[in-house]
């Protein structure tokens, strides 16, 4: 907490508090870092609940808060009732941060786009059906280790892989130039700011990897991006964009044309390469 005078120009955003005391003379300003967490959803019944359970049980201070935000595709199994059956079984304190829609849309980044116009946290975070974030702390420790006047455009960790329900013997860490270049990124472990959806929303014509494509604009737009040494959840590996062999090899034309659009075809040339010898190693 840090005290001004009020003869000082201050600048706030909006999740900040300005607090008088009796005198009127000082102010405390108070910071609160607001997530907005979302699910796209369609026909992933038994899925929602672990993905749900895991956000709801994050624990929040008084610099931490969250929202979450279910966009559900007009499922024919019932998730969007699953899920605003397990919502009204939560303390009304919990259940107030959960806001569940239903609404026709083109595919999970058309789903996404509608999802970040309904949210109001400082930085957005997306998990898939099924699955959960790492420890009931993420969202504290990542305001930790962010700092709390953190002006970073994108904040990423690490996730750890899971294939029908088994942990995988491997971490997925993000190095910005390698995951950009050599491997897809996990939007599982990406924060970024809500006003960068602003510029640039989520592309449609890359139905698999357009989170892909968003975050290559971002680095090539000289964002701020900040790595934090932290696991922030689990993915499960067999989800939408890789338990599809059809769908997997239309990503892959994809992402090579989305790597020569930003990085030219000399590096798209580079990063094949060096994907093939790291495969063979």
């Amino acid at each position: 907490m840090l005290l001004f005078n009020l003869d000082e120009t201050i600048c706030v955003n909006r999740n900040d508090y300005i607090v008088f005391t009796d005198t009127v003379k000082d102010i405390f300003y108070i910071f609160i870092m607001k997530f907005s967490i979302i699910t796209v959803t369609y026909n992933c019944k038994e899925k929602i609940g672990i993905t749900l359970d895991s956000v709801v049980r994050q624990k929040t201070d008084e610099n931490t808060d969250f929202e979450y935000i279910i966009m559900d595709g007009m499922s024919t199994d019932g998730t969007a009732d699953t899920a605003r059956s397990l919502s009204l079984d939560l303390p009304e304190d919990i259940s107030r941060r959960i806001y569940i829609y239903s609404e026709k849309d083109t595919g999970i980044y058309d789903a996404m786009n509608k999802a970040v116009k309904k949210a109001t946290g400082d930085y957005i975070l997306f998990l898939g059906a099924g699955d959960y974030l790492y420890t009931d702390d993420v969202l504290k420790k990542t305001v930790l280790h962010a700092g709390r006047r953190c002006n970073a455009d994108i904040i990423y960790g690490y996730v750890y892989t899971t294939i029908n329900g088994k942990l995988k013997d491997e971490i997925r860490k993000f190095d910005i130039k390698y995951s950009l270049r050599i491997l897809p990124i996990y939007h599982q472990a990406v924060f970024a700011a809500r006003h960068l959806f602003n510029e640039k929303q989520f592309d449609l014509k890359y139905p698999v990897v357009a989170d892909q494509d968003w975050m290559m604009y971002m680095y090539k737009h000289h964002k701020k991006i900040r790595y934090i040494n932290l696991p922030v959840s689990y993915y499960e590996e067999n989800g939408f964009s890789s338990d599809n062999p059809e769908r997997v090899k239309a990503a892959s034309a994809d992402l090579e044309s989305i790597h020569q659009k930003y990085f030219g075809i000399r590096r798209t040339i580079y990063r094949k390469l060096r994907y093939l010898i790291l495969r063979r190693s």
